[in-house]
């Protein structure tokens, strides 16, 4: 699963010398497996909707971490065969993918830590389980993680589909983590007032319209901030975004978001 390293500099560098570059193989095995990882995540969020969810030790946590560890075996893999091949320590890492290694150590210890957490303290429910220190920990690893083949492909000029699906693959996942992460403020989250429901008291409509106006105006400052991401590297003069793209993004991470929820 490892990448093939190429060279950078000129011929008579050695190769402890050059960088580590990344290919469009080991951009798709990592976003692949992030996938894995993410769903893993609204699964869990899904078990705890349907379920009194009471240990850490679960078959979700299990689809979870798996994602994680194969993950990890990848991008370890790689630092390793590069190793091998001569690369100094600091450029065995493919270009791109240095903070997703950063990621792994981050998710590992909140992943530690979180069993730590609920040995001591329980399951969190609700908004809690969103803030809680452990996941707020996973969320910031597993976002580092999932944008290392943005970051490859921010390196290379190529701007077809072929080149850029990973990385657009991996934008629609970082748009999933944070939505997920602030689901508490996310009109997908909640069916209620689609389904005509309506609040009995002027208070209960207060506080009902100001959730759902902090929500919409939450939830279209992230997903443009991604947007945005992608226009700015990909739509410049020289280039564009291939047609269909934030359709995929977006699609993908809607799909993430409402299949925690059974009443859609």
């Amino acid at each position: 699963m490892a990448d093939i390293a190429t060279t950078l500099g000129p011929a008579a560098r050695s190769t402890s010398q050059e960088r580590s570059l990344g290919s469009l193989r080991l951009d798709w095995v990592v976003t692949i497996l992030s996938l894995w990882m993410i769903a893993g995540i609204h699964l869990d969020a899904w078990a705890h909707h349907q379920f009194d969810v009471e240990t850490f030790f679960t078959p979700w946590h299990g689809v979870l971490y798996s994602g994680f560890l194969a993950l990890a075996a990848v991008l370890a893999g790689t630092l390793a065969r590069n190793l091998r091949k001569g690369y100094a320590w600091r450029r065995a890492v493919p270009a791109g993918y240095e903070l997703a290694l950063l990621g792994v150590a981050i998710f590992m210890g909140g992943g530690v830590g979180d069993m730590l957490w609920h040995t001591l303290f329980g399951i969190e429910v609700n908004i809690e389980a969103l803030l809680s220190p452990t996941h707020l920990m996973l969320a910031l690893g597993g976002a580092l993680i999932v944008t290392g083949p943005i970051r490859a492909a921010w390196a290379r000029a190529e701007s077809s589909w072929k080149a850029l699906l990973p990385a657009l693959l991996s934008l629609a996942l970082l748009l999933s983590v944070l939505t997920f992460f602030t689901s508490y403020a996310n009109p997908l989250s909640d069916a209620a007032l689609a389904q005509g429901q309506r609040p009995n008291t002027d208070d209960e409509w207060f506080l009902t319209q100001g959730v759902g106006v902090a929500g919409i105006l939450i939830q279209a400052a992230l997903m443009m901030g991604v947007i945005l991401l992608a226009v700015r590297r990909w739509a410049r003069p020289e280039g564009r975004l291939p047609f269909g793209s934030l359709t995929v993004m977006l699609t993908l991470s809607t799909l993430l978001t409402v299949s925690v929820h059974e009443d859609w």
